[in-house]
């Protein structure tokens, strides 16, 4: 398996420092993402519709007639959420997932920005595009038109719900989500969601 530094060495620039925590904070997204598609593989049949507060497809009967969703959390939105968001796009691509969108937020986004140049640097070497990328704030809109919500810590999953209280059930930290689904075997959103409830 992959390793992840964890210490950092007193004589290394700042850069490179930023650029070490940013691989600890990114490996383990990168390691988790593809958790993030098995927790959905009947896409587009397996969606929660938070408007609605129900479960559509194999859950409720109702067919599920757009693009599977997946908003990733964190303070910013110019380093961690976006890594996450590009990479899901990047292996969505790899998986020749076309019916699979990834987006992002910030809950203190620097809006209007792009990417921060080193976590677009590392997002690159992971196989990313950095390119186009404009930082936002997350709105109850942005967050209730996710199927999934991924956030980067507990604090940022509160945030969002406090924001879009019916989308509790679907938003996740996503060391969580990965967790859960490896423990679980679950197969759709709403399995993952069965599962984290047990």
């Amino acid at each position: 398996g992959r390793t992840i530094r964890t210490a950092l060495s007193p004589t290394v620039t700042p850069r490179t420092e930023l650029m070490s925590r940013l691989r600890q904070l990114v490996a383990p997204a990168a390691l988790c993402l593809p958790g993030a598609f098995r927790i959905a593989p009947m896409l587009p049949n397996a969606g929660y519709d938070a408007r609605a507060g129900s479960w559509d497809g194999p859950c409720g009967g109702v067919p599920y007639d757009r693009r599977m969703r997946i908003l990733f959390v964190c303070t910013g939105n110019i380093c961690r959420s976006p890594t996450a968001e590009r990479l899901t796009t990047a292996f969505a691509a790899e998986s020749g997932r076309g019916d699979l969108d990834a987006h992002s937020a910030g809950t203190s986004a620097v809006v209007g920005h792009g990417m921060e140049p080193t976590a677009a640097l590392v997002l690159q070497q992971l196989g990313g595009d950095p390119e186009g990328f404009v930082a936002r704030r997350p709105t109850p809109e942005i967050a209730e038109d996710a199927d999934l919500v991924l956030t980067m810590s507990e604090q940022h999953r509160g945030d969002v719900i406090t924001l879009a209280p019916r989308m509790m059930r679907v938003t996740f930290t996503l060391p969580e989500a990965a967790r859960v689904q490896q423990a679980s075997g679950a197969a759709s959103v709403a399995e993952l969601a069965a599962a984290r409830a047990q």
